[in-house]
């Protein structure tokens, strides 16, 4: 019978909108709060060494990405200039 597949798809389209929203206000909170999309978790490390502000240091935890060993393509940048000054 198609009754329980539709419910299964039903289901599965309230779970993934509930789940976009949670993704899309956490962004928006981080975003009003000065923290960018491109945050990872290594740089709220290294400003705890600096701030002692706990709850700037958690509202930072929770904003951030779990550094990747390997280089993001959109991340990463096509060439450089070095510049030597005398």
């Amino acid at each position: 019978s198609p009754e329980p597949r539709m419910r299964e798809a039903l289901f599965a389209l309230l779970l993934a909108a509930a789940i976009h929203a949670g993704v899309s206000e956490d962004a928006t909170a981080c975003k009003k709060l000065g923290f960018t999309d491109a945050l990872v978790c290594s740089k709220c490390d290294s400003l705890g060494t600096f701030v002692r502000d706990t709850e700037l240091l958690d509202e930072c935890h929770k904003c951030c990405h779990e550094d990747s060993d390997s280089l993001d393509p959109e991340m990463s940048h096509p060439s450089a200039v070095l510049r030597v000054c005398n």
